[in-house]
């Protein structure tokens, strides 16, 4: 059900924005992706000095989740 929900969001969007669906699901999970990179780099935050620790930027902000 999800699948197929997401599926016909994806085509809407591509024929609102002239890009394949294809197009516009990479795009949609690329912002999830980089997230999940991120986080998996903070599971070393142990081995990260202070000075480093401050570099860090760990907010994201997704303004269509609410």
């Amino acid at each position: 059900m999800r699948a197929t929900k997401n599926k016909k969001i994806y085509e809407k969007i591509a024929d609102n924005t002239n890009v394949s669906p294809q197009m516009v699901k990479d795009i949609y999970e690329s912002m999830f992706r980089f997230i999940k990179e991120r986080l998996r780099e903070v599971d070393n935050l142990g081995q990260l000095s202070e000075e480093e620790m401050e570099k860090l930027r760990l907010s994201f902000n997704l303004p269509m989740l609410g």
